[in-house]
């Protein structure tokens, strides 16, 4: 989940450990705005690993970790 402040194009990407882009979630974001978003992703289909999921809107950039158990 995470809030949107401005009107603003997003894309959430989910990248392996090698810097490869497995997963994009642009093309299934809702509108931006003021309220939280919950984004929901089918990442079954992805081996156990560590992965990196990076948000961008703007000129704001943010990445978290992800682990698959």
């Amino acid at each position: 989940t995470f809030r949107l402040l401005y009107k603003s194009a997003a894309a959430l990407d989910i990248y392996d450990v090698m810097g490869n882009r497995v997963m994009s979630l642009t093309g299934s974001l809702p509108a931006p705005g003021t309220s939280p978003v919950s984004v929901e992703a089918d990442i079954s289909s992805l081996p156990t690993g560590i992965y990196y999921c990076r948000l961008s809107s703007g000129k704001f950039s943010l990445v978290r970790t992800l682990r698959i158990e």
